[in-house]
């Protein structure tokens, strides 16, 4: 089995790629959105998710 992409395939990949970048790029430059905890995940437990 060959792992040869044709050249429309490749291309599609190549900017599927590229547009998942970019939206990674831009999230990273977006504040944050505002939660209303500041413990950790790891320190909650039952009761103080309540």
């Amino acid at each position: 089995m060959s792992s040869y992409l044709a050249p429309t395939e490749a291309d599609r990949l190549r900017r599927a790629e590229i547009r998942w970048l970019e939206q990674a790029r831009e999230r990273l430059r977006r504040p944050a959105p505002a939660t209303r905890r500041t413990d950790p995940p790891e320190t909650r437990t039952e009761e103080t998710d309540r």
